[in-house]
């Protein structure tokens, strides 16, 4: 499985959860997830996606958790979370990102865990946008393998 084309799932409306980990996936339709409005669980991890469209989560509003790991994407959209509100676990470690949008993720309110390390996130303003944040954060994992802090004191907020 290569491509994911809007029509994929028509019909599943109730599924609950969702595992295409470990394919070789490099497109997805930005409609695909439409129809699956109570999806709680999504994990697209270990593909081939370098593009997330903006819009590709706007449907999955009762999103909890989400894994698009070890992929290849380089660039998260501003808004791509911004329909999630539920969401309690988020995963976009082991990619190619350069520039996190971190204001949208402060607005997940219920996010408990988030997981950014081994990307290639060079600039110290991570720490310093997640610092006013108040998101209930238990685990937020920035493996400083890429990334370039100037002021490591600010990790305290951990």
């Amino acid at each position: 499985m290569t491509r994911l084309e809007d029509d994929y799932f028509y019909g599943l409306m109730w599924l609950k959860s969702l595992i295409l980990s470990n394919n070789n996936i490099s497109y997805i339709a930005t409609q695909v997830f439409a129809p699956t409005v109570n999806l709680t669980c999504l994990d697209i991890s270990h593909n081939k996606i370098s593009y997330i469209a903006t819009k590709l989560f706007a449907s999955t509003v009762n999103l909890t958790w989400l894994n698009i790991s070890h992929n290849k994407i380089s660039y998260i959209a501003g808004q791509v979370f911004a329909p999630n509100g539920n969401l309690k676990w988020l995963d976009i470690s082991h990619n190619n990102i350069t520039c996190v949008p971190l204001q949208p993720l402060c607005k997940l309110s219920k996010l408990l865990h988030l997981y950014l390390g081994y990307n290639k996130v060079r600039y110290n303003k991570v720490i310093h946008i997640l610092t006013p944040c108040t998101i209930p954060l238990v685990c937020c994992n920035l493996s400083i393998h890429f990334l370039d802090l100037v002021n490591h004191t600010r990790l305290l907020f951990m």
